[in-house]
């Protein structure tokens, strides 16, 4: 799923956003997909955690 959050993210950039800010658009599109595909990533992650039996324990 986060492979398909960057794939748009990059699309969307090259495309939509070039169209505004020319060049900057691409440089920034890779970036732009990374950080669509944390947004996606991070709850997911902290949704597995609390499912797991150990992340209820505390390492010292």
């Amino acid at each position: 799923m986060a492979c398909m959050i960057e794939l748009v993210m990059r699309i969307a950039a090259t495309v939509g956003l070039a169209r505004i800010i020319g060049f900057t658009a691409v440089c920034i599109a890779s970036p732009m997909a990374w950080f669509g595909a944390c947004v996606l990533l991070i709850p997911c992650y902290y949704q597995m955690m609390k499912k797991l039996p150990f992340a209820e324990k505390k390492v010292l």
